[in-house]
């Protein structure tokens, strides 16, 4: 008699927004299993230590020298960006480390909501982001997929998680579409004590800021955002013009059931 063992190790998702007023919103997926995060993290807190040993990362901040990064020089925060960058393209053909992202066009999205009946630009984003997410980790083929594998977090603030947590709690989801039945927790986290949140962070804003129109000719951060955004191995969606004028949204889940509702306060 022969035993086959499988891997089941879990899947953890961190998941991070970014925004521009009035041009852009992005969410950012960054998945990876225990032992990928485990070896990333590693690498990453070397380079947290040896470069300034700031108490946490959050993009916006450091690349306007502002909270946390208000005394530091330019060249001083570039070394460290420079460090995280270099940890990221060490694991970016890793096949158990991917990025998921999606960018919704807030000025088409306002123009074309009613017309073509499109939720909110976070539920846009977060009904493309996990099902990708849960394809992929399907597709492991040395993996035991069972109920309970993989857990999502959040940064406690993001708007993002209600939509995901209506519809992992939704039965007519979880029945019509069995990945969902996967996730084991969708929690809140702090992002300045969870590493996995700032590189995340790092992710979303890299795609936000070139789904903004960052150019090379006039953003001294365009370099920067490219290695951000696209070092891991992504898959990106960008909800523009063209994309939200010829789509029509058909609603599922707890938000279904609150289509009439949100119509009528429209």
């Amino acid at each position: 008699m022969r035993i086959v063992c499988f891997d089941v190790s879990v899947l953890r998702a961190y998941f991070d927004g970014s925004q521009t007023d009035g041009e852009c919103v992005t969410l950012a997926c960054l998945a990876g299993d225990e032992a990928v995060w485990s070896e990333l993290l590693e690498a990453w807190e070397q380079v947290r230590k040896e470069r300034g040993n700031p108490p946490s990362l959050h993009m916006t901040d450091a690349m306007a020298l502002r909270g946390d990064f208000a005394q530091w020089t330019s060249d001083a925060r570039d070394f460290l960006v420079d460090g995280f960058l270099g940890v990221l393209n060490n694991f970016r053909n890793h096949p158990r480390l991917h990025s998921f992202s999606c960018t919704v066009d807030l000025v088409a999205h306002e123009r074309w909501k009613n017309i073509r009946r499109h939720p909110s630009p976070e539920r846009l984003c977060a009904r493309f982001v996990v099902p990708h997410i849960l394809d992929w980790y399907g597709k492991f083929d040395d993996l035991l997929l069972l109920p309970n594998s993989v857990d999502f977090f959040f940064d406690r603030s993001e708007p993002f998680m209600r939509h995901i947590h209506a519809d992992w709690t939704s039965k007519q989801i979880r029945n019509r579409y069995l990945g969902w039945r996967l996730i084991r927790n969708i929690t809140p986290a702090v992002a300045e004590s969870t590493p996995e949140l700032q590189i995340t962070d790092m992710i979303a804003w890299g795609r936000n800021r070139l789904m903004s129109g960052s150019h090379w000719e006039t953003d001294q951060h365009y370099a920067t955002a490219v290695r951000a955004a696209n070092t891991v191995q992504f898959l990106h969606r960008f909800a523009d013009e063209k994309a939200l004028a010829k789509s029509n949204y058909r609603e599922e889940g707890f938000e279904a059931l609150n289509l009439q509702p949100r119509k009528s306060r429209a």
